[in-house]
């Protein structure tokens, strides 16, 4: 497949080459993070339960729309996912993981991310250096949201403190209706109204718990560009097109704007695809593979190794752009505009 630096025709090893050089002169480097990087990572269907009654198979992502105010049914039922998703699902790591961990051990860096699987903490990622503002399973907010501090906190003992106490019918998966039982549904420590999960999906989120987070990382890119013009990287690993605006526009906003480079990377061609006024330029470059192939084959580089063996990395863009078949950031949208459009919780993801 052809691909481009922005001048010309490279092949895959000249691609991954420059990849490398990118990475190993940026000044710094934003990492944005979408699904592809926990690609494979899904606790199976019959573990994680321990002695907790297992709820029906349903997927709700919505809780509000499909439990309205029925608390006693959404924790019930909701309760033991989420705490198997805290458990079990957070802790889930693939090499992809580690490499990125090694990528960014001894280099500046910052993190901004759509998933809400909590897995970069405990890759050991520094929560300082993490932007979540689809939010985190890991933690609860209050169901209004009342506003007041905290915002959001840790979902561990809540969880545990309501599926301990053998609450929950086994036939009907409601929390029991008596004032013994539904004492331990878990509330907010402020109002004590009903606690919510902590993730995008209503007009519940509240942003709240990452402004300080959005303002680090706004000061970290404007400082990395003044100390270093030019120098910044934006490295997008698995980012696809559900919601865009959470990641991929910004990641080309800053690219245009600041300026930066972006490499992206997925493993889906079409989406793998960058702005043709990026590539043209020379401040864009794709790579067609897996997070973990990738990094793989980065890493492989930088030790110098005369070949990438089994990596199926395969540099994607034309010199010449073809007609977009994907939507890109609209030129005239800032990087900071993005940003504002996170912290309202009236957008929901599809909209975004």
């Amino acid at each position: 497949m052809q691909a481009s630096g922005g001048t010309e025709f490279m092949d895959q090893q000249q691609s991954n080459d420059l990849a490398l050089h990118w990475i190993e002169n940026a000044g710094a480097i934003l990492v944005i993070v979408g699904a592809g990087l926990s690609y494979g990572l899904e606790v199976p269907a019959d573990e994680g339960w321990g002695d907790y009654p297992r709820p029906p198979d349903e997927d709700v992502v919505n809780w509000r729309e499909r439990y309205g105010t029925d608390v006693n049914k959404m924790w019930g039922i909701e309760g033991p996912k989420l705490l198997r998703s805290v458990v079990r699902g957070a802790k889930l790591q693939n090499p992809s993981y580690k490499l990125l961990f090694d990528l960014l051990r001894y280099r500046n860096h910052f993190i901004w991310t759509s998933n809400v699987d909590h897995r970069l903490h405990t890759a050991g990622f520094s929560e300082h250096r993490i932007y979540t503002p689809q939010g985190d399973l890991t933690l609860l907010q209050c169901s209004t949201p009342c506003g007041k501090a905290p915002a959001a906190w840790n979902a561990l003992n809540p969880l545990l403190g309501l599926l301990m106490q053998g609450v929950i019918d086994h036939t009907t998966h409601a929390v029991r209706s008596d004032p013994e039982n539904t004492q331990f549904i878990p509330s907010c420590p402020n109002c004590d109204a009903p606690a919510y999960k902590h993730t995008r999906h209503n007009s519940l989120f509240t942003h709240q718990p990452y402004d300080e987070t959005q303002r680090r990382l706004v000061d970290w890119l404007l400082q990395a560009e003044e100390v270093a013009p030019g120098s910044v990287l934006v490295l997008e690993l698995g980012c696809g097109l559900s919601t865009p605006w959470v990641t991929r526009f910004p990641a080309e906003a800053i690219a245009r704007q600041l300026p930066a480079r972006l490499l992206r990377v997925n493993i889906s061609e079409k989406d793998a695809q960058a702005p043709p006024d990026l590539v043209a330029s020379g401040r864009a470059l794709s790579l067609v593979a897996t997070a973990e192939d990738a990094l793989r084959g980065l890493a492989r580089l930088s030790n110098h190794a005369s070949e990438l063996e089994s990596c199926s990395m395969t540099a994607a863009m034309p010199v010449r752009p073809r007609p977009p078949r994907i939507p890109f950031a609209h030129e005239k949208i800032s990087w900071t505009a993005y940003l504002d459009k996170l912290r309202d919780p009236s957008v929901k993801p599809a909209l975004m």
